[in-house]
């Protein structure tokens, strides 16, 4: 990672800063290594984040990062929710993943599955179209 990526991300967040205060819960689809966790947290300490990555070595690192991060394994296209249940986010964050996903039809009819019907799905990337 590029050394000045907590200042990158740190900007990436700030002009959303309200929306996330005012989330009660966030999912983080594609955290990674869980280099925007603590961003995220920043912003709203008090809000329920649940950040969810593929591949476990990324989750292992994502641990490292954030000791007290909740965090699944689990894929995009097939969150770990039941229909039955009501488990519903504010905002859900996919932070240079979205363009990762095998079938991006499938994982947005999943986002929106788990997303509350007033609520906001942000796509943000740092990296450039190149990477």
């Amino acid at each position: 990672m590029p050394d000045h990526l907590d200042e990158t991300l740190r900007r990436m967040v700030a002009p959303f800063a309200d929306t996330f205060r005012a989330a009660g819960a966030v999912l983080e689809i594609g955290t990674g290594t869980g280099a925007l966790i603590p961003h995220l947290v920043d912003c709203a300490p008090d809000m329920r984040l649940v950040s969810v990555d593929l591949a476990h070595g990324m989750l292992v690192q994502a641990r490292e990062r954030c000791p007290h991060a909740y965090l699944v394994e689990a894929d995009a296209h097939h969150l770990p929710l039941a229909a039955g249940q009501h488990v519903r986010f504010d905002v859900v964050v996919c932070h240079n993943s979205f363009p990762h996903f095998a079938d991006r039809v499938r994982a947005l009819e999943e986002i929106q599955r788990v997303l509350r019907s007033d609520g906001q799905l942000f796509i943000l990337h740092n990296n450039p179209r190149e990477r």
